[in-house]
């Protein structure tokens, strides 16, 4: 979104919390990430959707910086985006597979 007026729900400077901007996008992608295992029903296909959730993170913010819609572009947000998706990634996987052991199935 474009800069926020000042105060507003929207104005992340107001909350005072130092990075909260990057931690939003940490914390959105870990989301996607976590979501895609959801709906893969195969390893492969799991891999490939954290695959296009990286590729779609990183054309997202060239294209902001590219087309005029009042937003920049972030190598900090592109950095924080991909973290979240190699992060949820990594912590989907833990989960499954802690959760495979325990009831003895395989993935």
């Amino acid at each position: 979104m474009p800069a926020a007026e000042k105060g507003s729900l929207a104005d992340l400077d107001s909350y005072g919390i130092s990075g909260l901007d990057t931690l939003l996008h940490v914390l959105t992608y870990m989301l996607f990430a976590m979501l895609a295992l959801c709906v893969s029903q195969q390893y492969r296909f799991y891999v490939t959707l954290l695959i296009g959730l990286m590729i779609f993170a990183s054309l997202l913010e060239i294209f902001q910086g590219i087309l005029d819609l009042g937003r920049e572009s972030s190598f900090s947000d592109a950095v924080a985006n991909l973290s979240g998706v190699m992060l949820g990634g990594l912590l989907s996987w833990y989960l499954e597979r802690h959760a495979a052991i325990k009831s003895g199935r395989r993935r």
